[in-house]
Order: structure tokens, then sequence, then C-alpha cells
């Protein structure tokens, strides 16, 4: 969905994962966001790429830079595993792989 819809920013929880999110270097209102979800996956070309590292680690949030080209392959509402420490991001595609 999109990031600026209130309905959506209401549903945050602890179990989401911005992805291509691009609001993190302009508007310190949505830093609060940074407190509810657990990872961000962002452009690795953008132009604020350093300042976004920098506010994720202040929140302590996992933050993984991939291309837009393979941003642009993950589906809307995917199933989204981020791994900080190893920098990995996992799309399940099949429910029978949600182990958690």
């Amino acid at each position: 969905g999109d990031i600026s819809d209130p309905r959506l920013l209401d549903s945050l929880t602890d179990e989401h994962i911005l992805v291509g999110w691009g609001g993190i270097h302009t508007n310190t209102d949505w830093y609060s966001l940074l407190m509810v979800v657990v990872g961000i996956i962002i452009d690795e070309k953008i132009s604020y790429f350093k300042h976004a590292h920098q506010v994720s680690r202040e929140f302590g949030v996992p933050l993984i830079t991939m291309s837009r080209q393979t941003i642009d392959r993950i589906p809307e509402d995917a199933l989204v595993y981020l791994n900080g420490t190893k920098g990995t991001v996992s799309v399940v595609t099949d429910a029978a792989e949600d182990t958690r």
C-alpha cells in the first residue's frame, strides 16, 4: 500500500517491514513509524543512503538495501523475512514455507 495512506499507517504493527520506503530521508514525522516496524528495505541507489542507515541504526531497526529491480519483484502484501545480521531478504511464496 501507499505509505502516505493514513489507513495503512494506522495498521502497521511490529510484524511489518517497510519496502522501498522513501519518507525516511525528508520528514521527521515518519520517524515514529520506525518504533513500530521490524525492518526497512530501500533502493541501494538513493541519494539519502547514508542518512537512512543512520536513522534506522538509531532506532534499532534493520535496514537492507537492494536494487530497485529486486525491490519491484517483491509482491504487494508479500510475507517477507529480513535478516539484518546476514543482510538477506526472503520472500515466502508458499504458506508451507512460513516456519515462524
